[in-house]
């Protein structure tokens, strides 16, 4: 538990911070964007599922921190409530009403949310980490080679995967071109956000 909480610290001291869902997107990202999220000066974090956004965003707007999500699609989904949208709303962002949302596709709630910070690498709703060509290139030898399935063993898989082609797809690249492109236009914004 201490861990987290040292984790977060270093969030102060960042220039901005992209939330990932778990500790697999963590190991995947970082390895493929290392020098890039260095220069940038952006941390990864991940609030262990995309259930949690909301309070981290929470927590980093407090301190006036830079924030943007990636997430994969289920978190934007394709219909009925915007799960993203409901956090970005108990967190106090000015985000879509999620009840404006409800009716909308995948790529109508994606190109919405993008406005907000919130991003995705998923070409639809279902979309998740395994379903990048890298990782459905070597699933089979990395459940292999760590002895158990992607559902059992995530983060060690994601460190087989990136090891064993460590060069950082292109659409990584530029979705987290995107949200670092998000950080630097409302860097300056944060100084003046509204009570709430």
């Amino acid at each position: 538990m201490f861990q987290r909480f040292a984790g977060l610290r270093e969030l102060l001291f960042s220039r901005g911070v992209i939330l990932v869902e778990g500790e697999a997107d963590v190991i995947a990202y970082g390895s493929w964007l290392d020098s890039k999220l260095r220069d940038w000066d952006v941390q990864l974090y991940t609030p262990q599922g995309d259930k949690g956004f909301g309070n981290h965003v929470l927590f980093l707007r407090s301190f006036a921190i830079p924030w943007a999500v990636i997430c994969d699609g289920k978190a934007i989904g394709d219909r009925g409530a915007c799960r993203i949208a409901l956090q970005l709303k108990r967190a106090g962002v000015p985000a879509p009403d999620p009840m404006a949302l409800k009716d909308l596709g995948f790529g109508e709630r994606r190109d919405a949310l993008a406005q907000y910070g919130v991003f995705t690498l998923a070409k639809s709703a279902a979309d998740e980490l395994e379903d990048f060509e890298r990782f459905k290139e070597h699933m089979a030898e990395a459940e292999r080679h760590v002895g158990g399935t992607w559902r059992e063993n995530k983060v060690r898989i994601a460190h087989f995967i990136v090891n064993r082609d460590p060069s950082c797809p292109t659409e990584v690249r530029d979705g987290f071109q995107q949200a670092v492109g998000f950080l630097r236009l409302n860097e300056s914004t944060t100084d003046s956000l509204p009570d709430g």
